[in-house]
């Protein structure tokens, strides 16, 4: 994959409502996919989720992160949105 396609994939994840939060011109969404295949691990851990950064400048870097941790975010930046995620993913 060229460097284009990997971002046009990265942002195809990226949707306003799922916006977990906004740091130093850096915004954080999480994705998944929509099989609920396997888009990759994260701490030795298989996973369905990704974590997209979105930067101010354009760049965008996606990466697998684990139900576990992306509740743990949730919870820490955006308590509403962690109550939308577990009823749409309960387990």
């Amino acid at each position: 994959m060229t460097l284009d396609e990997i971002e046009e994939l990265e942002m195809s994840f990226v949707h306003p409502n799922h916006l977990i939060n906004e740091r130093r011109g850096v915004r954080y969404y999480f994705g998944f996919s929509s099989e609920g295949s396997i888009v990759g691990a994260s701490y030795g851990e298989d996973t369905s989720f990704i974590v997209i950064q979105r930067h101010q400048a354009g760049h965008v870097h996606g990466y697998p992160e684990t139900r576990q941790r992306l509740i743990d975010r949730m919870r820490k930046y955006n308590p509403e949105l962690l109550v939308r995620f577990l009823e749409r993913f309960p387990t």
